[in-house]
């Protein structure tokens, strides 16, 4: 486990939750800038051979820029985030690439 989240595990469903304004995101403007770490997120190691991963995320929009994520963890500053996020004007799909500092695109 990663930072403080809500964690359930009922009827074979394992749930998470995050907390207001956590995120896990390395600004592009250099290291100036305070990268942010404190989503929380379940880490283990993937099982040996071919596997099969199902997911649901749900997101209760309550303000711009919340969204659901399906992390993939590889170190320290390499991830990828596959998420369902509402823009100011509605709900997108992006994509976040970090290899040092994230790059994110809608």
């Amino acid at each position: 486990f990663g930072p403080e989240g809500g964690w359930t595990y009922e009827d074979g469903a394992l749930t998470g939750t995050a907390g207001p304004k956590q995120d896990r995101f390395v600004p592009p403007g250099g290291d100036a800038l305070e990268p942010a770490s404190d989503a929380p997120r379940l880490l283990g190691a993937a099982p040996e051979g071919d596997f099969q991963l199902i997911a649901r995320v749900k997101v209760g929009f309550a303000a711009a820029f919340d969204a659901g994520v399906l992390y993939l963890h590889v170190g320290e500053r390499e991830w990828a985030k596959l998420c369902l996020e509402l823009s100011p004007e509605r709900p997108t799909v992006c994509t976040v690439v970090t290899r040092g500092q994230s790059d994110d695109v809608n």
